[in-house]
């Protein structure tokens, strides 16, 4: 690896797009400092009448899609999900103002919306309505991360990419 830190320069063709990002990397940098580090460090933000412009520094990491990829020890992939999990929990703890998440709405959107409309469909759909109620019943809404997968991961369990923040409750992130 020939790179300590990069520059990362990440452009969205609508207007306040990664405004939300912005908010938590700053949020999160005046929250965790010195070597307790959970997201990478934002340096700018600026939105023009077309797009948006997000510019952050992170240290040279692989993200989890590639590095469960490679030969690592088992003993690694705990280290890096309990790394994870502890900054995910980090994150639940701050308070950052975000649309209400509804899963079931969003459930209702991806079967109902994308296939065909059958008996069969409508009914996977109450069944998930049902689970997701038990599930989540008595649970606060807590800052989510909205869309952390393995590559909005990087080594040590830093997190990134947060335009989808959303306040759901903690196990829609896990």
């Amino acid at each position: 690896n020939y790179f300590k830190d990069i520059i990362v320069i990440k452009k969205k063709e609508e207007r306040k797009s990664l405004e939300k990002e912005w908010e938590t990397l700053t949020a999160i940098k005046q929250g965790y400092t010195g070597e307790e580090t959970i997201s990478i460090t934002p340096l700018a933000y600026y939105s023009e009448e077309t797009h948006d412009v997000l510019i952050t520094k992170r240290k040279a990491r692989k993200n989890l899609n590639v590095l469960f990829a490679e030969r690592i020890s088992l003993e690694k992939k705990i280290e890096e999900c309990i790394h994870t999990m502890r900054n995910l929990a980090k994150l639940h703890n701050m308070d950052l103002k975000s649309a209400q998440y509804d899963p079931v709405s969003e459930m209702k959107r991806r079967v109902l919306g994308r296939f065909e409309y059958t008996k069969e469909a409508e009914t996977f759909f109450e069944v998930y309505q049902e689970f997701h109620q038990r599930r989540t019943q008595g649970q606060e809404h807590v800052t989510s991360h909205g869309d952390l997968l393995p590559q909005n991961i990087l080594e040590c369990g830093i997190l990134i990419d947060f335009e989808t923040r959303i306040s759901a409750c903690p196990w829609f992130d896990i």
